[in-house]
């Protein structure tokens, strides 16, 4: 939080290069950085460490064994699984930020329930945890439910959905939008992040179901 408050005073024009080529990133502008990264969205320094935390950021639960094999200096190259259709030094929630204005549309809860009750043919992605629908806030009904951290090794399994109007889904927002990037990165045109997460849903006494547990 303190180091975004210094680049809160560098120039609009300033030239962000990334440090990686994963999903295909290219270098853009501080001013682009501060339209559309969700870490640029002022807010207080309380605000931010509960929105980071929200992420549920950190290495792939794989990488533990890759650690285990570092530590024990192992030669076995069988010691440790490292897969090849992921960015595999990426960190969890890595997912390109600066994206066109239009890509990264919104919907608030009483909007998604006004389309809901018309009958619209909507894809409602949840990626929360498993233990998180279970949950006082509950989730909706009719879900699909995938967890971020699983969704770009499982993004396939939507594939007959690429033109359907996803509703990416969580508790606050900033998984949602995380996993609305993948989503758009792997072809997905109509991607809506819900504003507020289940914490709004919820705060607006709107329908849930608390009592079944999904996988």
């Amino acid at each position: 939080w303190e180091s975004l408050q210094k680049l809160l005073t560098l120039p609009d024009h300033l030239i962000v290069q990334p440090g990686h080529e994963y999903r295909k990133r290219s270098p853009s502008s501080l001013s682009c950085q501060r339209q559309h990264n969700p870490f640029f969205k002022p807010c207080s320094r309380e605000s931010y460490v509960r929105y980071l935390n929200d992420l549920k950021l950190g290495a792939a639960p794989w990488m533990n064994a890759v650690l285990k094999a570092n530590v024990e200096c192992t030669r076995d190259s069988k010691a440790a699984y490292i897969p090849k259709d992921v960015a595999s030094c990426e960190i969890r929630g890595a997912a390109a930020t600066c994206q066109p204005a239009q890509a990264l549309g919104t919907i608030s809860p009483e909007d998604l329930q006004r389309r809901l009750l018309a009958g619209e043919d909507l894809l409602l992605l949840d990626v929360r945890e498993s233990v998180e629908l279970q949950s006082d806030l509950g989730h909706l009904p009719g879900i699909v439910h995938i967890p971020v951290n699983d969704l770009e090794s499982r993004v396939s399994e939507l594939s007959s959905d690429l033109n359907r109007t996803v509703i990416s889904i969580c508790r606050s927002g900033g998984r949602a939008t995380r996993a609305a990037n993948i989503l758009l990165s792997a072809g997905f045109k109509n991607v809506l992040v819900m504003e507020g997460g289940m914490l709004s849903w919820s705060e607006k006494g709107l329908p849930r179901k608390t009592a079944d547990v999904l996988g």
